[in-house]
């Protein structure tokens, strides 16, 4: 008897994936996605925006590391092995931007200039010190508007993947992302390439939303027994799955370690 004994088969239908054999079917490609920024911090309208354009690379979003748990059961011979089953712990992997660093002399549009606002923003300049000390209300710093940009911090961004035609084929959200690192290229006087600035970020969490992949994630919910049918939230169906997951895994493991493990005498 199997862990998952009580599920019903996967089917892989392999002709939604045969790229070589398909003349719609196809990989996707490096350079087929754009960053959009949306608020003041990092992007936004007008003065504020940093167009898509100026992204030169840009990370799409992962897992430096997935928690496991390690059971460990007794072979017949009396040695001692280990399985591992996930868990819910994970870390995400930092994301890198890189952007071009572009002066408009006509409109006086600056890269460096438009971080260097941010990073004030975010109380991470020298700017933001003088103009924070200068300002005094009975012997305490008074709040000025500065200091609540925070509140305005992005809760997302977002990468859109479009194919060859300009569709959009899905879109990675990246929630609560927070600014850890920036880094302004070296001037090198032997070089001829662009100046670049490397922008570092943490987040919370991330999501890759497309129609197709709805349809496989509400027919996997289906094929466990929990499927949306009774309305319940996204978040209590797949909070449900998780832990059913989870504790099916145990039992396994302990009917596997019940099953190999010596007989008493």
């Amino acid at each position: 008897m199997g862990i998952f004994d009580n599920t019903k088969p996967v089917a892989f239908n392999p002709k939604a994936f045969q790229f070589w054999s398909s003349t719609e079917a196809r990989p996707k490609r490096i350079y087929e996605a754009i960053l959009i920024f949306p608020d003041l911090i990092f992007g936004g309208d007008g003065l504020q925006n940093i167009e898509p354009y100026l992204i030169r690379s840009f990370d799409r979003p992962g897992y430096s590391r997935i928690e496991t748990t390690t059971a460990e059961y007794q072979l017949e011979t009396g040695d001692f092995q280990r399985i591992e089953y996930p868990t819910q712990g994970y870390n995400t992997k930092p994301l890198k931007v890189t952007l071009i660093d572009v002066v408009n002399h006509n409109k006086g549009a600056n890269t460096a200039a438009a971080i260097q606002a941010s990073l004030t923003l975010q109380g991470k300049t020298a700017q933001y010190y003088k103009k924070m000390s200068s300002i005094k209300q009975d012997g305490f710093a008074k709040p000025e508007k500065i200091q609540m940009a925070m509140k305005d911090n992005p809760s997302r961004f977002n990468i859109i993947e479009f194919d060859n035609k300009g569709q959009s084929v899905g879109q990675w959200i990246i929630e609560r992302p927070v600014l850890t690192s920036v880094n302004f290229s070296s001037i090198n006087y032997q070089g001829s390439g662009f100046g670049t600035i490397d922008l570092g970020f943490n987040y919370q969490d991330f999501s890759y939303e497309s129609t197709w992949g709805d349809k496989l994630l509400e027919s996997r919910l289906e094929r466990v027994g929990l499927s949306d049918k009774a309305k319940k939230p996204i978040s209590t169906i797949l909070g449900n799955a998780a832990k059913g997951f989870a504790e099916k895994m145990k039992i396994g493991v302990a009917n596997f370690q019940k099953s190999l493990s010596p007989e008493k005498k």
